[in-house]
C-alpha cells in the first residue's frame, strides 16, 4: 500500500488480502502523519515493509 489512513478504502482491500494469506507490502510513511497510519498498521500486522521498489523485485525474484 502507498498511502492509506486506517479508515481507507486502500486499507479495506489490503485486509482482506492479509485475511486470505497474500502476500501485501506497505511503504512506511511519516511517523504521525494520519495519511499512513494505515500503512504502519499493515506492517504491524505482517505485511512486507518496502522501502524501495527494490525490495519488491528481491523478494519476488526469492520466489522463483
Amino acid at each position: 500500500m502507498i498511502e492509506g489512513g486506517l479508515k481507507s478504502g486502500s486499507l479495506i482491500t489490503a485486509k482482506c488480502a492479509l485475511e486470505q494469506g497474500k502476500n501485501i507490502f506497505s511503504l512506511p510513511g511519516t511517523l504521525g502523519n494520519t495519511l499512513y497510519e494505515g500503512n504502519h498498521w499493515l506492517i504491524q500486522q505482517g505485511a512486507y515493509l518496502a522501502s524501495s521498489p527494490q525490495d519488491v523485485i528481491e523478494y519476488l525474484n526469492s520466489r522463483l
